[in-house]
């Protein structure tokens, strides 16, 4: 029920989350809680007994906590309190700004799409064309990358995004 330096996954989570400036309630919202209680079980010795925090919430609090604070919190702290190693925690690190650098060219990507043939989008109908085109680009990119930099627009073709397009229009 301890970390490597000995202070108790729930003891560091809430250091983190205080560190990060944000109450249970806020925390809550960020992760995709219902409710403040719902994350405070993780903070709570009494009601977290496990040893480490399980991978899938790890992520979830990583993502939230990033970036977060003075100084910044990085996901490195985060996945610790789940038990991963240096190396699972610099693949995984890895992994996520992969998938942020992929998000990152298919917004650009569909920006220049939707600017050049002078369309627009409501902005709920973008973002669900985004993260379509970003899942089919992540599975293609996870089937023919041999570990390079991921290249949006040689990944899904100019004909897929008209396709998409119209279906939003």
């Amino acid at each position: 029920m301890t970390t490597s330096d000995g202070v108790r996954v729930t003891s560091a989570l809430r250091l983190l989350r205080k560190r990060a400036g944000l109450t249970i309630q806020q925390i809550a919202k960020v992760v995709g809680f219902r409710n403040g209680s719902s994350y405070q079980h993780y903070e709570s010795p009494r009601l977290f007994k496990r040893k480490y925090l399980p991978l899938e919430v790890a992520e979830r609090f990583a993502d939230a906590l990033e970036g977060r604070g003075e100084p910044p919190i990085q996901r490195s702290e985060v996945y610790s309190l789940a038990g991963l190693n240096d190396a699972e925690i610099t693949a995984r690190t890895a992994v996520a700004t992969l998938d942020e650098m992929l998000m990152q060219g298919v917004i650009a990507t569909t920006e220049r799409y939707l600017t050049k043939r002078k369309l627009i989008l409501h902005p709920d109908k973008k973002a669900k064309l985004v993260l379509h085109l970003y899942r089919t680009a992540k599975e293609k990119y996870q089937r023919t990358s041999g570990g390079r930099k991921p290249i949006f627009e040689k990944l899904v073709k100019a004909r897929e995004i008209n396709a998409l397009v119209e279906l939003a229009s």
